[in-house]
C-alpha cells in the first residue's frame, strides 16, 4: 500500500510539474512557423495587388491578423506565381540575407499596429465564413483577401536601404 501511495504522489507531482509547463502558441507574427499561402486574385491601375492570403492562429480574429503580415511578407520576402491578370510577381527584397540583417526593423514593421497596415488594405467586410474561415486542431485558418500596395511599400523599403531601387545597376 505505501508503494502505491509512492507511486501516486510521484505521478501526481510529475504531471503538476510537465501539465503546467508553458505551451507553444500559435501567435499572430510575421515569423508563424507556418507556411506562406498567398495568390494574387487580381492587378489594380494604381500600384496595387488583391492577395488572397491565410492565416494560422489560436482565434479568428489573430488568424485574420496573420493573413493580413503574411500576404505582405509574401511581397516582402517571396513573390508571387502568374495568376489573377499578373506575370509572376518577384519579391520587393531580393536579398536571403535581409530577414536576419535587418531583423529589428522588420520586428517593428511587423508588431500589431504596425507600420505594415499602412500598405495593406482588407477588403473582407466582417470575418469571413465557409471555406475561408477553417477550425483546426489548434486554432483556425482563415483567408483574407488584401489589397497591398506594391509600389508604396517598394518605395518605403527602399527609403530605409532594405530593398535596392528598380534603376540600380546589377
Amino acid at each position: 500500500m505505501k508503494k502505491l501511495l509512492q507511486i501516486l504522489v510521484i505521478a501526481g507531482l510529475a504531471y503538476g510539474l510537465f501539465g503546467c509547463a508553458a505551451k507553444k502558441t500559435m501567435d499572430a507574427t510575421y515569423e508563424s512557423e507556418h507556411a506562406i499561402e498567398a495568390e494574387i486574385i487580381s492587378v489594380g491601375n494604381d500600384g496595387t495587388k488583391m492577395i488572397k492570403s491565410w492565416g494560422y492562429a489560436k482565434t479568428p480574429e489573430l488568424a485574420l491578423i496573420d493573413a493580413k503580415r503574411k500576404a505582405v511578407k509574401a511581397a516582402i520576402f517571396h513573390g508571387f506565381a502568374a495568376g489573377g491578370g499578373s506575370a509572376k510577381v518577384g519579391p520587393i527584397v531580393k536579398d536571403e540575407n535581409a530577414k536576419t540583417e535587418h531583423k529589428t526593423f522588420f520586428d517593428e514593421f511587423f508588431k500589431d499596429g504596425g507600420k505594415y497596415l499602412q500598405y495593406v488594405n482588407s477588403k473582407n467586410v466582417g470575418m469571413p465564413s465557409g471555406q475561408d474561415r477553417l477550425k483546426m486542431k489548434k486554432g483556425y485558418k482563415v483567408a483574407a483577401s488584401v489589397a497591398i500596395e506594391f509600389d508604396s511599400l517598394r518605395k518605403y523599403l527602399e527609403e530605409k536601404g532594405i530593398a535596392r531601387s528598380l534603376d540600380a545597376g546589377f
